[in-house]
């Protein structure tokens, strides 16, 4: 049932160990020019999610209550006390860490990808989703990680809770989730990465992380807002 996501941790841990090895062979200022480029995939990728919506009032509303609440819980804050603290147990030099795992963990666990994969692993046994996206994240992180450092194959451990839970999740409760709510969930997460890639280019310091939850509140939203016929 978890092949799929074993192999997309493998995956992020080896192309990020990839990308580490390249990090000392590229010039500062071709590890600029790569962020840059990465940020702007980022765009597109975000974009791609966020036309899915049907319902622009759910995705808006999402952010405001999803990001109401992490901010409250103060979660982007408390990813990066965890990033600076397994950074400075790795005597990682450099400022990048804590922005390289928050920034890769929800790049690799939003969208979906993740949902259908797991919910199908889950479900069906079919890990052929999970196995392709396995090898987008598995090519994306060897350039993240060799642009923004180690940070990047620590998200792995976010790709292992996320969807290993989700995963669990979709085996207790059988039926998964409507279409619908799957589309708002990968509109929300394009807005998100909108984010991720203004921190990437250094334009303003965007708490991510803080939107988070925001990815989940779809699920109450879309027959909320059916059942007022908004």
């Amino acid at each position: 049932m978890f092949l799929g996501v074993i192999v997309n941790v493998l995956a992020v841990v080896a192309g990020s160990a990839v990308g580490l090895f390249f990090k000392n062979k590229l010039k500062e200022r071709y590890q600029k020019a790569l962020t840059a480029v990465i940020a702007l995939g980022v765009v597109g990728i975000g974009a791609s999610y966020a036309i899915k919506t049907q319902n622009l009032l759910v995705m808006i509303l999402s952010l405001i209550i999803g990001t109401l609440l992490g901010t409250w819980i103060r979660i982007d804050d408390r990813l990066e006390s965890l990033g600076d603290k397994l950074q400075s147990r790795i005597k990682q030099a450099g400022g990048t860490f804590a922005e390289g795992f928050a920034g890769a963990s929800i790049l690799f666990c939003v969208g979906s990808m993740a949902i259908m994969g797991c919910m199908n692993s889950a479900l069906s046994g079919n890990h052929d989703i999970l196995l392709t996206k396995s090898i987008m994240d598995g090519v994306t992180s060897v350039f993240l990680a060799s642009a923004m450092g180690v940070g990047v194959m620590f998200s792995a451990l976010s790709v292992l809770i996320y969807q290993g839970l989700l995963t669990l999740g979709f085996s207790l409760f059988a039926g998964g989730l409507d279409s619908a709510v799957v589309n708002e969930i990968s509109a929300v997460g394009g807005i998100i990465l909108f984010g991720i890639a203004i921190n990437m280019l250094q334009l303003k310091k965007v708490k991510t992380g803080d939107m988070a939850l925001a990815l989940f509140a779809p699920i109450g939203l879309v027959p909320l807002i059916a059942l007022l016929g908004l």
